[in-house]
């Protein structure tokens, strides 16, 4: 089996906050990013691109 190299990288400095994950070999771009921060993104460009957007509601109900 193939392995495949993933590369996290912490926007905020904290696994809690903003992350930005890319894939060897592929071109797309996955962040996460949490409720609470989204105000922190509106000045980010590369944000305002047309994508695929998921809101993960699950995850809402456990935090704070």
């Amino acid at each position: 089996m193939a392995g495949k190299n993933m590369n996290y990288f912490l926007m905020d400095s904290t696994p809690n906050g903003r992350i930005k994950c890319t894939l060897a070999n592929w071109t797309g771009v996955a962040y996460k990013i949490p409720r609470i921060k989204l105000v922190d993104c509106k000045n980010i460009d590369y944000l305002k691109q047309s994508g695929v957007y998921f809101l993960d509601w699950w995850l809402f109900l456990f935090t704070d």
